[in-house]
């Protein structure tokens, strides 16, 4: 498909906009006559320069990336937006045609985002008719795309964190491993991420269900690594009560039996009365009693 407009065209667009000479955006960044000709003709440009230049404009890489009307991204995000509207309704008649669309879709253009969108839509499909095993057999090329990914960026975590509950144990934990390492490996692009802060949360909470407690204290121990925020206040104690319950399964000298009653009730002061519940009735569970 072709771009209704070169990115050099929508530079100028939104400098224009904001009433910015070509001085003001290009000054410490590249010549004027350079920014000129990157406006007029949208030659190549080093990607450093590009994004000093969005940060000079304060718009943000994906907003820019809309703004120049590229006809493929559009597609690409309409039909995403449309699958994150028909998911969570469930309703099977809107399920099926949005699947039908996307198969027809793939068949001219087989790329790996509308696979991953048409398994999850049949994954969901059989579900609902109760059938597990063809269900997860679904889930397959996730799976493979996934082990097959060295390295995991937004896209791939999200994906894996949809699946997750739904994979079979080896293949869960398996994943998990490589979640692990690619945030571990990336930890500046995915420290300030609480999708992946979630993930970590989830795998915990898996590995923890099926007694494996070193990986339910290794998955939360990373998720208590990355920096803490406001916004995640329930996945970052989430983290930290995860961890201590399984410190307390494994026997070692991190578990704090004070310190696990203040985060539990962290929960309540932070107005989260649900989580509290959760969590307090979870380690009575597990014979803790913080009473």
């Amino acid at each position: 498909m072709k771009n209704n407009k070169h990115y050099g065209s929508t530079l100028k667009e939104i400098r224009e906009n904001k009433k910015l000479t070509q001085k003001e955006v290009a000054d410490g960044i590249m010549t004027i006559a350079n920014f000129s000709k990157q406006e007029n003709e949208g030659n190549d440009i080093k990607l450093r320069n590009f994004i000093e230049l969005l940060e000079r404009l304060n718009v943000s890489v994906s907003e820019f990336l809309l703004l120049t009307e590229d006809e493929e991204l559009s597609f690409q995000t309409k039909l995403e937006a449309k699958y994150r509207l028909v998911i969570p309704k469930k309703k099977k008649r809107e399920m099926q045609e949005l699947l039908k669309e996307l198969e027809t879709i793939y068949s001219k253009s087989p790329k790996s985002f509308l696979l991953h969108m048409i398994c999850n839509l049949k994954f969901s499909l059989l579900l609902r008719e109760n059938k597990y095993e063809e269900a997860r057999q679904e889930l397959k090329p996730i799976a493979d795309y996934l082990n097959n990914t060295d390295q995991w960026y937004y896209y791939e975590i999200s994906l894996f964190n949809t699946a997750l509950a739904y994979f079979d144990l080896e293949t869960a934990f398996n994943l998990g491993d490589l979640a692990l390492k690619s945030i571990e490996k990336s930890y500046a692009h995915f420290q300030n991420d609480d999708l992946s802060r979630k993930l970590l949360n989830n795998l915990a909470i898996h590995a923890y269900k099926h007694q494996n407690y070193f990986k339910a204290y290794s998955y939360s121990s990373t998720a208590i690594g990355l920096p803490n925020s406001a916004q995640n206040m329930f996945n970052i104690l989430g983290s930290k009560i995860i961890n201590q319950v399984s410190s307390y399964q494994l026997g070692n000298d991190r578990f704090d039996k004070a310190y696990l009653a203040e985060l539990i009730n962290a929960l309540k002061l932070s107005d989260l009365e649900e989580a509290y519940e959760q969590y307090y009735n979870f380690a009575k569970k597990e014979g803790i009693d913080l009473d």
